[in-house]
């Protein structure tokens, strides 16, 4: 691989920044369904019982994809935060060897 390696670091806290929102966002959305099972065994009894496992099951599983997702988001968001850091650092040290080097003229 040739060429130079440009990462702008704001841009990527930009993007660690989204991650975390999303992660909100997917936890805003995980409760709003939650209840629903139980709201319908309620309101409808027995005869929808069929209908309300169904949901229940459902439920479940919003419940476990959102969880998965927000852990994802959580993660990404770390770690870009993380790679931006350390990009920066690379930099610093990268300009300090830099500047040990030149000579005044």
């Amino acid at each position: 691989m040739s060429g130079e390696l440009r990462v702008i670091t704001s841009h990527v806290l930009e993007l660690a920044k989204m991650q975390a929102s999303a992660a909100e966002q997917i936890l805003a959305a995980a409760s709003a369904s939650h209840g629903v099972s139980t709201s319908m065994a309620v309101n409808h009894g027995v005869v929808c019982s069929t209908s309300n496992i169904a949901v229940a099951a459902a439920e479940a599983a919003r419940a476990a994809a959102c969880a998965g997702l927000n852990s994802v988001s959580t993660s990404l968001s770390s770690r870009l935060g993380m790679a931006a850091s350390r990009y920066d650092q690379s930099d610093a040290q990268g300009a300090g060897k830099l500047g040990k080097e030149m000579h005044p003229r």
